[in-house]
């Protein structure tokens, strides 16, 4: 008998998206939300590929903003070289 279909819903898509946005690998993702990492692949490759954007783009956002005239921090070596974990 064939399994049942996975079926991705927006509550799933958007928690995909927010676990790839903190760093967490695929494989724990499928596991999370109850697939294989293939079909997490095949299924939300659109979820993972934004949610790592828009978590390094908010990251470059606050570094940009440190790196201001008016900021007495200057985190430029994280900006340089990209957040950690989120390559």
């Amino acid at each position: 008998m064939a399994r049942k279909a996975f079926v991705v819903n927006e509550a799933i898509r958007e928690k995909v998206r927010h676990l790839a946005g903190i760093g967490v690998r695929q494989d724990d993702i499928a596991k999370i939300i109850g697939c294989a990492p293939k079909t997490l692949r095949k299924r939300c490759r659109e979820d993972l590929d934004c949610g790592v954007a828009e978590a390094n783009a908010l990251v470059s956002g606050y570094l940009f903003a440190k790196c201001q005239p008016t900021s007495r921090t200057g985190p430029l070596p994280t900006l340089r070289t990209g957040p950690p974990g989120l390559k």
